[in-house]
């Protein structure tokens, strides 16, 4: 779809978010970005994506900025909560952490860390969330 349509920002971001799960992160930030700088009001969830690919190559900063922006978009939607927690946990700022932690609680009451990370191919990917989410007081 991109060969026929270089422009197209959909293209882009469904691309991005198979490559993020797959574990490709510097390829689905490349496709994530050009999504976003296509179209800025793209698919809700490409800021969660992006967050999430952003905390995963340790660029913590860049996660809370993108989640931040996506969060301000859908701030009922737990994943940014869920991401939010983590980012904020590996900042060291552990108040913030705690309360996007309470946040996630109180959005999905049945949350369980153990299989929010099982959807990533990568083992080192999946322990990485978990591990942001345990030291945001997450189980």
């Amino acid at each position: 779809a991109i060969e026929l349509n270089p422009n197209d920002s959909g293209s882009y971001n469904e691309i991005g978010w198979a490559l993020l799960w797959s574990g490709r992160l510097e390829e689905a930030i490349t496709a994530l970005e050009m999504s976003l700088r296509l179209d800025s009001s793209s698919p809700r969830n490409i800021w969660w994506h992006l967050g999430i690919a952003y905390y995963l190559k340790e660029r913590y900063e860049d996660a809370l900025n993108t989640l931040a922006e996506g969060q301000i978009k859908r701030p009922n939607f737990a994943g940014y909560h869920i991401a939010l927690a983590a980012t904020y946990a590996r900042l060291g700022r552990a108040a913030e952490a705690a309360r996007a932690a309470a946040a996630v609680r109180r959005l999905d009451p049945f949350f369980e860390i153990e299989s929010f990370g099982s959807g990533f191919r990568q083992p080192a990917h999946r322990e990485a969330i978990v591990a942001g989410l345990r030291e945001a007081g997450l189980e």
